[in-house]
């Protein structure tokens, strides 16, 4: 049975506490180090056309979606490929760094738009991610400890919460690329702000 994300996350409050954990720990070090430094420069000298929205929505949305998705995949692949594939890492590196890079990049002002247009649903949508991934782990742990718990149970509350990322990384990625073109600003920042404020609050309400 699919259950709504605070459903979730009140069954699950370990795993979230932990992801958002990670989260915070990757903003920081964003937020103050030269590693944050680097991520805005690399921004920086990123050359996209802005007029593409269609382009740019693609973009977005397989670079966020990888992201998401390695919060299962990187428990399987990071013994190969090493530890930049590890979802912990990912998280922290690959998503918290990133959002503490930004807030230190750019003004109140337009941090505020960022996060309301776009920012507070990607961030969802990862969060939602990594946390569906640690599920697994967390399912390890209980049976090493003898806990009772449903492998089942797991599989369906982790594919409920990677259906929720795959949702919020499409939104968050469209609302992204409508705010990159100047012509579409403003259309980005309204529509944003609606499905952003729409969305937590229907978080809120289903609990």
């Amino acid at each position: 049975m699919i259950q709504p994300p605070c459903t979730l996350f009140k069954k699950h409050l370990d795993v979230l506490v932990i992801t958002l954990m990670l989260f915070f720990a990757g903003f920081a070090i964003g937020l103050v180090s030269p590693y944050g430094q680097a991520i805005v420069e690399n921004a920086r000298n990123r050359q996209i056309d802005v007029t593409d929205i269609t382009g740019n929505f693609q973009m977005i949305a397989q670079n966020n979606g990888m992201i998401a998705a390695m919060g299962w995949v990187g428990w399987f692949v990071f013994p190969v490929f090493g530890i930049n594939y590890f979802p912990p890492s990912v998280m922290i590196y690959s998503v918290g760094a990133s959002f503490g890079a930004v807030a230190s990049a750019v003004s109140p002002a337009n941090l505020a738009i960022s996060l309301m247009s776009f920012g507070v649903l990607e961030a969802l949508s990862l969060v939602f991610g990594i946390a569906g991934g640690l599920l697994f782990p967390k399912y390890v742990a209980l049976k090493l400890f003898k806990k009772p718990v449903s492998l089942s149970e797991t599989i369906v509350d982790s594919g409920t919460l990677f259906l929720y990322a795959g949702a919020f990384v499409a939104v968050a990625a469209m609302l992204e690329a409508f705010l990159l073109n100047p012509a579409t600003m403003l259309f980005a920042v309204v529509m944003g702000v609606l499905i952003t404020v729409l969305s937590l609050w229907l978080i809120v309400k289903y609990r």
